[in-house]
């Protein structure tokens, strides 16, 4: 637990100094970068379980993941 706090504090911060640096309100670097980074690992693997010939479960894939993400987190 104490890893994944002092990684997640880290992002943040380097989040925030990439938003004074480039005077970027922080909800917009939110809403975009973290959101994005957050997204590229599901990316991936749906696209290599595509690839692969099973579609369907990278659909589903696409839709359960955020679904049980905000029912269970």
């Amino acid at each position: 637990m104490a890893v994944i706090n002092f990684s997640a504090n880290t992002i943040v911060d380097l989040l925030q100094l990439l938003g004074f640096v480039t005077g970027l309100p922080q909800p917009l670097l939110s809403l975009s970068i973290l959101a994005w980074a957050n997204s590229l690992g599901d990316l991936s693997a749906d696209v290599a379980m595509t690839k692969k010939g099973f579609g369907e479960m990278a659909m589903t894939a696409t839709v359960a993941g955020p679904v049980m993400n905000i029912l269970v987190g």
